[in-house]
């Protein structure tokens, strides 16, 4: 989370140059402070109240001030993809009202051609402005697929057969649909 400044000041009307301490205590409890201005970071809504004495008279004053947590986004830029060189990929993200990718793009959906492997940051903002970020990577694959195919013959008269065939290099497996 983020973290917040609580401040606090008090003024003497009986005094030109009082001094002043400070209690701060929370609830829920778990926070306690004798800074003036005390710096905090709750996981959840949370009151602070803070006691100012003034040393000089033992006169105090009570104050209190809430703080409400939000809720982060929790976002999705999808699963990581890869695609050959020179192809492009389109990234979705969800999980919020408004999207930032670290491409550029302010949109849910955005494509991108990139030639090397590529980790794609997007920043979603909540309905309540609060942001999170996830990442997408982007694999850029250098292998160069090269088919070939072929019929023998290559030419023939009506009710006579011919033999298809093709070769692949470039990859590991292939799996072959003739259309």
């Amino acid at each position: 989370g983020t973290a917040i400044n609580l401040n606090s000041s008090a003024v003497s009307v009986t005094e030109t140059s009082p001094t002043y301490t400070y209690s701060w205590t929370s609830s829920p409890a778990g926070f306690t402070s004798s800074s003036q201005n005390p710096s905090v970071t709750p996981s959840q809504n949370t009151s602070y109240s803070v006691v100012i004495t003034n040393t000089a008279i033992g006169c105090t004053d009570t104050a209190t001030v809430s703080v409400v947590v939000n809720p982060l986004p929790t976002p999705n830029a999808g699963s990581d993809v890869t695609i050959n060189s020179g192809q492009s990929a389109t990234l979705t993200a969800s999980g919020g009202t408004s999207y930032s990718w670290s491409s550029g793009a302010n949109t849910a959906a955005t494509t991108v051609s990139p030639t090397t492997t590529t980790t794609y940051t997007v920043t979603v903002t909540g309905a309540n402005g609060c942001t999170a970020t996830d990442q997408v990577i982007v694999n850029v694959s250098t292998i160069t697929l090269s088919v070939s195919s072929e019929a023998s013959p290559s030419e023939i008269c009506l009710g006579e057969t011919t033999t298809l065939s093709s070769s692949a290099s470039g990859g590991t497996t292939y799996t072959y649909a003739w259309s």
